[in-house]
């Protein structure tokens, strides 16, 4: 159930909620911690479906369908982890400018958007030619790859993603806790 109150409270609490960088970077952390632990699980699946490439493969269902959490469990890792960076972002947005993203009269947060990459550039935050892959690949997750089957419409399909299990949550550490450290909080 949702609970609605009363119009002043509720505005109220939009404002500063979006206003504080801290409650940007709490999502973020919730949202990290939730990609780890689903990182986790992602290992373990690759792990013995590695063990298994020595042997024949079996089409049996059963394989197949831990190749498929597999997958699904790796779109839903990179779906938060976009997310997270994303929080992190917008955190470090606001803490240096909340008047220039939160529209206090209109009640509504302007000029941040998804595009990871676009946030970066706009927060004049430096990332190599790797990390700026990376944060277009999440970009997408964020946008769709994550949460549905399809694009909005066929110029936004892509040939598909892979997953890098060895270097993407690696490069995805380093982009979070750098923005970490941009924030100026020890949370990392």
């Amino acid at each position: 159930m949702i609970l609605k109150g009363n119009k002043q409270i509720l505005e109220e609490q939009f404002i500063r909620n979006a206003s504080y960088p801290i409650t940007w970077e709490i999502t973020a952390m919730e949202l990290k911690k939730s990609a780890d632990i689903l990182f986790k699980e992602v290992k373990i699946e690759f792990e013995k479906n590695l063990q298994r490439v020595s042997k024949p493969i079996d089409e049996s269902k059963d394989e197949k369908l831990e190749l498929d959490d597999l997958l699904s469990v790796s779109r839903s890792y990179m779906l938060l982890s976009g997310f997270a960076i994303e929080n992190l972002l917008k955190a470090i947005a606001i803490k240096g400018n909340p008047e220039l993203y939160v529209d206090d009269e209109n009640k509504k947060l302007t000029d941040l958007n998804h595009n990871l990459n676009k946030l970066v550039d706009k927060l004049n935050i430096s990332v190599n030619s790797e990390e700026k892959e990376i944060l277009e690949k999440l970009s997408e997750y964020v946008y769709w790859a994550g949460r549905y089957p399809t694009p909005i419409n066929a110029k936004k399909m892509s040939l598909g993603f892979s997953f890098d299990i060895n270097s993407e949550p690696v490069i995805i550490n380093n982009i979070f806790n750098r923005l970490i450290e941009l924030l100026g909080t020890n949370w990392a």
